[in-house]
């Protein structure tokens, strides 16, 4: 479909996303505390970890540095260690050292 033009589709992305980040992954667990949803990979040397809120939003503080990029890829930055979780999925990326 391009009626609008030729665009990125952010579904697209999103499914790209994930695909390239779990690809050789193995899942470890899945749980919802406090309303937010969190799903974890794990790969030879990274946990991989999902997290996002269905229906609304909530900060997320992490105590120790993380690689996040949003659904679409694209690297977010934390404001004083915390994150606004949504609808819209994060990947939190851990070196995993055992």
């Amino acid at each position: 479909d391009n009626r609008e033009g030729l665009r990125k589709r952010e579904a697209f992305q999103a499914y790209a996303t994930m695909v390239t980040l779990l690809k050789v992954t193995r899942f470890e667990s899945y749980r919802v505390l406090k309303g937010t949803y969190t799903v974890t990979f794990r790969n030879a040397n990274q946990r991989i970890t999902a997290l996002w809120r269905n229906g609304d939003t909530a900060p997320h503080h992490f105590e120790k540095a993380a690689r996040i990029l949003s659904m679409t890829g694209e690297t977010v930055m934390p404001q004083d260690g915390t994150i606004t979780l949504s609808d819209a999925v994060h990947y939190i990326i851990e070196e995993d050292h055992g």
